[in-house]
């Protein structure tokens, strides 16, 4: 397989990733917060339905980057300053004693995809 279709799969992937974890925020956080030990868990989701809402939008963003990668490398480098944010924020939060191991450990998912995407940065530079 050539690298930027392999590319192309990866931003697909992480369109994918993006979709399913807004409609757990979205449609069923209360169950899954429980089941995983999330806490604290929100008692008014407006906040988290929000957040959904741009997790789902940078679905969207890597969606197109996957459908046209050359033309998207800045939607590419956006998802990468997201992806580290949402593991940086939940690690801080963590350390300070804030919130539970979980969401971190979760957030892990985004670090590996940040390192990814910055990888797919490096290997389209010169294209």
């Amino acid at each position: 397989m050539n690298t930027n279709a392999h590319h192309c799969k990866l931003l697909f992937s992480a369109a994918l990733f993006n979709w399913s974890v807004a409609i757990v925020f979205l449609l069923a956080y209360q169950p899954v917060f429980h089941t995983i030990g999330l806490s604290p868990v929100p008692h008014n989701p407006i906040y988290l339905h929000l957040f959904a809402c741009l997790v789902a939008l940078f679905g969207v963003a890597y969606y197109w980057a996957s459908q046209d990668l050359m033309n998207n490398r800045n939607l590419v480098l956006l998802g990468v300053i997201g992806k580290l944010s949402v593991f940086i924020l939940p690690l801080m939060y963590y350390l300070l004693g804030y919130i539970s191991w979980q969401l971190p450990a979760l957030a892990s998912v985004d670090l590996i995809y940040a390192i990814l995407f910055i990888n797919v940065l490096r290997h389209t530079a010169s294209s």
